[in-house]
């Protein structure tokens, strides 16, 4: 029988996926109907005659593959084809020579073709209980449209489609709609009632000329643009738990690549925009209510407090920054209150991310057979004999047939899948003179190791107050807090890639621990004693804090000229603590011809001779950035201009100190007390680094009738 695996897991629903919806002509789908009656003509005529007694089932269905047209597909994990059978027929069709085999067993049928799939009842029963659908997605000028999202709406069940814009879905009973959804165009939702073909034209997302963006400085319509300007609003991904906001933008933003650093929670990731700009740093600029912040601050930021956010992409529209922007330009828009009662809204999402797939490694007993294999092929190739089996090295047959039943995998012992939890609370609303936006967001989120999580608290109140006609005053104020728990690893970069490395490496032949303790028997170091702290811990604290005072004055004796003054103080402390020290390992008796086989009866320890320390980081940043700026809007008939002009003053600081002290008198004492009174053990360290930027910038936009249009 040849070896043609489905799946590793079935999915008994594929079998119901024999064809494929496509354009074709009447000529092709007479040909295709003839073709299945011939196909099912060889099932029907074809006749076999075969005789075994006590013969594995394997080796009966390979007969039946070399005597006829048919092959089979089973999956040997779910299918028995090591049983013995009996079979005596002449001139039988194959549907009664399969009766035949499997009479008695859990073991069904599907003929197709020339095709047979083996697989167990239970999956028949799984699969009646769903039904196949199928369709076809195009536009609003009957173009296929591929990669569209086809899910059934409150599951995750999905599909997307093809090149031609078709599909072919599995969806469970009660499923009552579909949802389509593509990048630019409008989300379509579909019933399905009783139907099993589906033909759905979506529409393009009307965006309006009229739509108000901001672009930098100011604010444009959309038809006035001349730049490349990608927007998206935060309506698209709120209700995804995201603990930082560069990951909420993957896949939403038209020209930009995101990439995710790492996999532990709370870790940003890196944005691109098109292609790289410079040589060095590759990060855009950010900027958030008209202030320029850093990535760290951009990703402060929680999925409900962002109003939308706009991309510069090309040199036109991030040119207003100068060479800051030649990366591109991110600007964000928080949200603000509005003349309307107040409204409170609440919103929370807890998501679990699964693996999709994870290595396999060799087991127990795989591992120790290539061990001798590797022996006895060494000692060939160097002596010209084969295994000796009183070599110590070598696993003899009493320690194979332990392994048999005795297997370790450390990913499943130690791997958990990370779970996100999100909740936003706010408040918006205001009256003629005063309107306000509070609003407070928590995240909390577990890694896929044990002892490793993210907590992030941010809060925020913009808050507009109209003093006089023409003049009104705002205030913005911004507070973040996040905190990492984890272990002492590596050089403390808190990624873990090469902890996970570790366990999918590890040998299947020794236990990550028993009975709660670190095995140490063959093995330098330990990820379970690492994960579980046993080495020290590497926690990390961060409080920022910005506030934003402006006036705007409506000059009222010169229409659409007005001036606006905006202060902003942008504080961030940041504390890391790492705490490393040796730990010790439990040795466990072993047993076996060999003593290959570790027992659960300890005998002694052995101790990891980690760096004794404990190191503390402290850094602060400092700024403020101050803007006078004048801007002029008018139209005169079909003339209109846009121009404006601002002076920016921008200070930074940064101070970092470091103090360590080592050889510390016991694990239990993590402060500067406990470590050692020599010169030798202290160490401390630091610097400090001040910057600052004058800028002037002026922008002038000049359009003929909306038609034609000119920047400066």
């Amino acid at each position: 029988m040849k070896k043609n695996e489905l799946v590793d897991e079935w999915d008994f629903s594929y079998l119901t996926k024999t064809f494929k919806v496509m354009r074709i002509t009447l000529f092709l789908m007479l040909a295709l109907i003839l073709q299945t009656f011939a196909n099912e003509a060889y099932s029907q005529k074809t006749k076999l005659s075969l005789d075994y007694t006590n013969t594995r089932l394997e080796v009966v269905l390979d007969e039946i593959e070399e005597l006829s047209e048919f092959f089979f597909l089973a999956n040997e994990k779910l299918v028995d084809l090591n049983r013995s059978v009996n079979l005596s027929v002449k001139n039988k069709k194959i549907d009664e020579i399969l009766d035949m085999l499997f009479a008695g067993t859990d073991v069904i049928y599907t003929i197709t073709d020339r095709k047979i799939i083996l697989a167990p009842s239970f999956l028949a029963d799984n699969a009646q209980q769903q039904r196949s659908i199928s369709g076809k997605v195009t536009d609003s000028n009957g173009q296929p449209l591929p990669g569209v999202t086809v899910i059934v709406a409150g599951t995750t069940t999905g599909t997307v489609t093809n090149a031609d814009g078709n599909f072919i879905l599995s969806i469970p009973d009660g499923a009552k709609t579909l949802q389509f959804s593509f990048v630019g165009m409008r989300t379509q939702e579909v019933s399905i009632d009783d139907r099993t073909t589906f033909a759905v034209v979506m529409e393009e997302e009307t965006i309006g000329l009229d739509e108000v963006i901001a672009v930098g400085y100011r604010t444009q319509t959309r038809g006035t643009i001349t730049g490349s300007v990608s927007t998206v609003s935060t309506a698209q991904f709120q209700d995804i738990p995201m603990d930082n906001l560069s990951n909420a933008l993957a896949g939403r933003l038209s020209g930009v690549t995101v990439t995710q650093i790492a996999g532990t929670p709370g870790q940003e990731s890196n944005i691109q925009v098109r292609a790289r700009g410079t040589l060095n740093n590759t990060d855009p600029l950010y900027v958030i209510d008209g202030i320029v912040a850093s990535k760290y601050a951009f990703d402060a930021l929680s999925t409900d407090e962002v109003d939308n956010i706009t991309l510069l992409k090309d040199a036109a529209s991030a040119a207003i920054y100068g060479s800051r922007g030649a990366n591109g330009v991110i600007l964000v828009t928080t949200k603000r209150g509005s003349n309307r009662p107040p409204t409170i809204t609440y919103s929370g999402t807890v998501g679990v991310q699964i693996p999709t797939r994870i290595p396999e490694s060799l087991n127990a007993y795989e591992h120790a057979s290539l061990i001798n294999d590797g022996i006895a092929y060494q000692k060939y190739y160097n002596k010209g004999f084969t295994l000796d089996p009183n070599d110590p090295l070598v696993y003899t047959q009493d320690e194979l047939d332990y392994f048999k039943e005795n297997s370790y995998n450390w990913v499943e012992e130690l791997w958990r899948d990370p779970i996100t939890t999100q909740h936003s609370l706010s408040a918006s609303g205001g009256s003629e003179t005063v309107n306000y936006y509070i609003g407070g967001t928590y995240n909390y989120a577990i890694a896929s190791f044990d002892n490793v999580d993210f907590n992030k608290l941010t809060l925020r109140a913009n808050i507009d107050v109209k003093l006089a006609t023409g003049l009104t005053a705002s205030l913005d104020i911004h507070t973040d807090n996040r905190t990492t728990h984890g272990p002492n690893w590596d050089t403390g970069n808190w990624r873990f890639e090469d902890l996970y490395k570790a366990l999918v490496l590890r040998t299947s032949l020794v236990p990550p621990n028993i009975n709660g303790e670190s095995v140490g028997n063959w093995v330098e170091w330990s990820p379970d004693a690492v994960i579980n702290l046993d080495a020290g811990y590497h926690n990390r604290k961060w409080t920022g804090i910005t506030s934003t005072m402006a006036l705007d004055y409506k000059i009222p004796f010169i229409k659409g000229l007005s001036v606006n003054l905006k202060y902003n103080k942008y504080m961030l402390d940041e504390e890391r603590k790492r705490f490393s020290h040796p730990y010790y390992m439990t040795l466990f008796e072993t047993t076996g011809t060999h003593n290959h086989i570790i027992t659960d009866n300890p005998v002694g320890q052995k101790q990891r001779s980690n760096a004794e320390f404990l190191e503390v980081r402290n850094y602060k940043d400092r700024s403020y950035q101050f803007n006078i700026q004048g801007n002029y809007k008018n139209s005169f008939g079909n003339h209109n201009v846009d121009a404006f002009f601002v002076y920016e003053q921008t200070e930074f600081q940064e101070s970092y100190i470091l103090a360590r002290r080592d050889n510390f008198i016991s694990t239990t004492v993590d402060q500067f007390v406990g470590g050692g009174a020599s010169v030798e053990d202290q160490t401390s360290n630091g610097s400090e680094f001040e910057s600052a930027r004058l800028s002037y910038v002026g922008a002038l936009s000049y359009n003929y009738k909306r038609t034609y249009l000119l920047d400066f």
